[in-house]
């Protein structure tokens, strides 16, 4: 149980300073502060979904191998894409750091338009990915009955549950949308 925790964390870890080695790189360390600052609502989020979403991804395989459970595999890759996808989405934004270096000013403007949107997208993802390992854990018994926390967890209708947040999203992405075109 520890190595995902272990790995969740060194994950999320790894991604913000990633995240800041980036932003310092191609502008400066209190530019890359001040962006993270100024984007906390969706960068937090996206830290820590991101190492959720490695430390599930790594406590299904470690279950999937004590249980030799079938189909866990191909859902634990899935969702690694997920995660994969959350992170190209959040990291999408920064191209407009990049394309005014490289003569493409009109389309770092276009994409600086979206921002909020990939990381929107980003945030989504993760939700969506947590939401489907969970389910995976729950479809395949691999949590624990002595945890008095998944025990409780693994009562909720989980299906229900990734499809609320794959709703919810869509509205929340929409939104968002309409409010970058009309900006």
């Amino acid at each position: 149980m520890n190595k995902p925790i272990v790995y969740g964390t060194a994950a999320g870890a790894s991604f913000f300073a990633f995240y800041m080695a980036v932003l310092t790189v191609l502008n400066s360390f209190e530019h890359a502060l001040s962006t993270f600052v100024q984007y906390s609502y969706f960068m937090i989020p996206l830290i820590i979904g991101f190492g959720i979403q490695v430390g599930l991804f790594f406590y299904v395989k470690s279950r999937a191998k004590a249980k030799s459970a079938q189909g866990v595999k191909g859902a634990a890759a899935a969702t690694g894409g997920i995660s994969s996808a959350a992170m190209i989405a959040c990291c999408a934004h920064h191209a407009t750091d990049v394309l005014p270096f490289l003569g493409l000013a009109a389309a770092s403007a276009f994409l600086a338009q979206f921002q909020e949107l990939f990381l929107a997208v980003g945030v989504f993802s993760n939700v969506v990915g947590i939401m489907f390992m969970l389910k995976t854990i729950k479809e395949h018994e691999l949590y624990g009955e002595k945890n008095v926390f998944s025990r409780e967890l693994f009562k909720l209708d989980l299906k229900k549950a990734l499809q609320a947040s794959v709703a919810a999203g869509s509205l929340a992405l929409a939104i968002i949308f309409f409010n970058a075109l009309n900006r």
